[in-house]
């Protein structure tokens, strides 16, 4: 029995695999590896150790202790998951589950982008298992590692010899699509179009036939071969979404290379141009919205995405209806609070349009935009990740501090931003910069109502709203 993958889409990511383990035979662990999935951790990691609670088997008990392992690898605790695989192997020396987690750990590093890491555990299957049924996709899997690593020439020879001596009658599509988009992210553009067409030949009827033919599309985009594209978008559309349920991920990936490429093209200067693509990619959006409505997340991945080009062509009521949208239909999309936050962004900004140059948004106005945002956005109020103390996370990539936005009660040391900004932190710091403005101290002025400040010295006169005489920290509505 062959692994089952999911293939899942970020916007503006490329697409990425996550193998089910061959041994997950039961409800709770397709379940948790669904949630990673959708990067939706800490409801994975409830399940695992729900599961470990309650003195499972020991084949589960293996996989769910390397689902946390997997988590804690999303999560960026390279260290922590790497004593806590090595400690699964040195307990389970002779059970060859346990090849089935050390699969998925190596998957995981890999797609965190720890080729090395990820390395030692693909050969650890290959040389001490070498006739489990994880074997031959561990050698894919060190084939990506090479690729990755940009050992191009040894990742060619190593497939080659691969696909010359693949068992008769097996099917490895899934595995051969997924190298093929190693190849075309590595920008190996001729060695990703011969594997796709590779698939498209030998497994017509496979489900990864949407995705090969999607990828051929991505090519085409990036060779400004829109002809070819729209054969491909063609024969896309008259594929039955119940035969091939990659079909809407498969859509939403053309959609995607749409929209990087108008940033490329608006980068190289080419503004009218750059406004088509964003506009293919929003027609590519409506199709799966009108045609699959029901096929969550990719559903929301859309209204994200076509929300976000309709943002970049200036049309911001419209953009917001998307992201309202999200907000309202799938309250537990893992994106949902960037939407808000968008729509919070586009806010302020339409009241920058609206005012002078020689006046711009108070930062009273700024705490009025955003302060809904900090104070209704759970992951503002606590967060379980590596931050500072003087911040919290976030949801952008709720592994770093890329927004970064004040404790309450506490203040950003320096006098660093408070104001969430899309630039105000680059990925994987953990500080606040003075990209932002900064609305006053939390600790001296006070803050209630999630928006109001309750220091007289902060309002212009006249404006000082009534506060509780018994605290500073609370304002009467």
């Amino acid at each position: 029995m062959h692994r089952k993958c999911l293939y899942t889409l970020k916007v503006t990511v490329l697409l990425v695999f996550l193998c089910l383990p061959a041994y997950a035979n039961t409800p709770e662990l397709d379940q948790a590896m669904n949630y990673i999935n959708q990067e939706q951790f800490e409801q994975a990691a409830a399940i695992y150790n729900s599961l470990l609670d309650n003195q499972p088997d020991k084949e589960t008990e293996i996989l769910a202790l390397g689902g946390l392992i997997v988590i804690d690898i999303h999560q960026g605790d390279t260290e922590i998951a790497v004593t806590l695989a090595e400690q699964l192997i040195a307990d389970n020396p002779a059970n060859e589950v346990v090849t089935s987690a050390v699969f998925d750990i190596a998957y995981a590093f890999l797609n965190a982008g720890e080729p090395n890491e990820s390395r030692q555990y693909y050969r650890y299957i290959v040389y001490n298992w070498p006739e489990c049924e994880d074997a031959i996709l561990a050698e894919f899997g060190l084939i990506r590692c090479d690729i990755s690593s940009g050992n191009i020439q040894e990742a060619d020879t190593a497939l080659d010899n691969l696909l010359l001596n693949l068992p008769a009658g097996e099917d490895f599509s899934a595995q051969l699509t997924d190298t093929a988009a190693a190849y075309q992210e590595a920008g190996r553009y001729d060695s990703a179009r011969q594997l796709y067409q590779y698939v498209l030949d030998n497994f017509p009827h496979n489900e990864e036939y949407v995705l090969c033919l999607s990828g051929l599309a991505r090519l085409d985009i990036l060779s400004t071969n829109e002809p070819n594209v729209q054969m491909h978008i063609a024969t896309l559309l008259v594929c039955d979404v119940n035969i091939f349920p990659y079909l809407t991920v498969a859509l939403l990936s053309i959609a995607e290379q749409y929209y990087e490429m108008a940033f490329k093209i608006r980068y190289d200067g080419n503004e009218s141009d750059a406004r088509v693509y964003f506009k293919k990619c929003i027609d590519i959006c409506e199709i799966i919205i009108s045609e699959h409505p029901e096929h969550y997340p990719t559903i929301a991945d859309t209204y994200y995405l076509t929300g976000i080009c309709y943002q970049q062509l200036e049309q911001y009521e419209t953009s917001n209806q998307y992201f309202r949208t999200i907000i309202e239909s799938w309250p537990d999309y893992n994106y949902v609070w960037d939407a808000q936050f968008m729509i919070n962004n586009q806010v302020m900004n339409l009241q920058r349009e609206t005012s002078e140059e020689s006046e711009p948004i108070s930062d009273s106005e700024l705490a009025d935009i955003y302060g809904g945002w900090w104070y209704s956005n759970p992951y503002c109020v606590s967060s379980s990740t590596s931050c500072p103390s003087h911040t919290t996370c976030a949801p952008y990539d709720r592994t770093k501090c890329r927004f970064c936005v004040p404790t309450l009660g506490q203040k950003c040391k320096d006098n660093q931003s408070h104001i969430p900004d899309p630039d105000g932190c680059t990925d994987g710091s953990t500080a606040c910069t003075n990209a932002a403005p900064s609305p006053p101290d939390y600790t001296t002025k006070g803050y209630c109502s999630g928006q109001q400040y309750c220091n007289p010295d902060y309002w212009p006169e006249g404006e000082y709203p009534d506060c509780n005489e018994n605290s500073r920290d609370t304002c009467d509505d």
